[in-house]
Formats: structure tokens, sequence, C-alpha cells
């Protein structure tokens, strides 16, 4: 069997994954880089609806540093 890993950043992503041969899943907002998280609740469903999958959960960048208002809190 070859093991392949996928990426997805929602619960609805979630369901059209589940019944196929994934060695990992990637949980990650990519719309938010590279690092982008989902959030916790979105985390949460994801956990509990792929339960018997591996998940790996990118945590890195919650706040997207190209958002407006962080920029303006910078300057």
């Amino acid at each position: 069997m070859t093991n392949i890993l996928t990426s997805i950043k929602n619960i609805h992503e979630a369901r059209l994954i589940r019944d196929m041969s994934i060695g990992i899943v990637d949980v990650k907002n990519v719309d938010d880089g590279a690092l982008g998280f989902v959030g916790v609740e979105e985390a949460e469903k994801i956990f509990n609806f792929l339960r018997t999958k591996t998940l790996s959960i990118t945590m890195g960048d919650y706040v997207n540093p190209a958002e407006k208002n962080l920029l303006l809190m910078r300057y």
C-alpha cells in the first residue's frame, strides 16, 4: 500500500476523504499560509470525525500576518 499525505482545511473536506486510503491527514488553513491554523472548533470537529486516521494539525499562524488589523497594531 502506498501512503499519501492529504491536506484539508474543514469538516466538509474531511467528509470527502474519510473513506479514502490516506496515510496522514494534514489539517491546515492554506489560505493563511503554510502554517495556517484552522481554529480550535474546526480542529475538534475534524478530529472527532476522522478518529481512525492519523492527523497532523498545524497550529503556527493562528493570526494571518497579512491581516489589516495586525498591520495597524504594529505601526
